[in-house]
C-alpha cells in the first residue's frame, strides 16, 4: 500500500490490490471493492483492464451498491465496444454467459452477441 500512496493513480496497481483481496477471501471483499473502485477512478477507460474489471466486479457483485453496479455495466459496455470478440471468448471460457444476460440491457445487441 505504501507504493500506492506514492502513485495513487496507478490503475493497474489498484486492480492487483483488488485481486489480492479477493484471493484472501470474503473477509476482504470490502477492501477489494474499494480497490476496484479506485482502479476505475484512476482511469475509467483502460483497454487492457476492462475485461478483468468486469470479472472482478462480478465476483464482488453482492457487495456492490447500485452505483457500483452501474460502473460494472459501464465497464462491460466499454469492453464490448473495445473488442467484442475477445470479450465473448473470455465470457465463454470463464462460464460468465449468465452474468452477461444479467448485466446487459434487455433486447440489446450486446446481450444477443455475448449470450448466444
Amino acid at each position: 500500500m505504501k507504493g500506492l500512496n506514492m502513485a495513487p493513480l496507478n490503475t493497474y496497481s489498484w486492480l492487483r490490490v483488488c485481486s489480492a483481496n479477493l484471493i484472501l477471501g470474503p473477509d476482504h471483499h470490502e477492501e477489494a471493492l474499494q480497490a476496484w473502485r479506485q482502479s476505475i477512478a484512476a482511469a475509467k477507460f483502460e483497454p487492457f483492464l476492462l475485461i478483468s474489471r468486469v470479472h472482478h466486479g462480478i465476483l464482488l457483485y453482492q457487495q456492490m451498491a447500485d452505483e457500483d453496479v452501474e460502473k460494472l455495466k459501464d465497464q462491460l459496455d466499454m469492453a464490448y465496444q473495445s473488442d467484442k470478440w475477445v470479450l465473448r471468448e473470455y465470457v465463454r471460457k470463464n462460464n460468465l454467459v449468465v452474468w452477461m444476460s444479467i448485466l446487459s440491457e434487455p433486447d440489446s445487441g450486446m446481450k444477443e452477441y455475448l449470450v448466444k
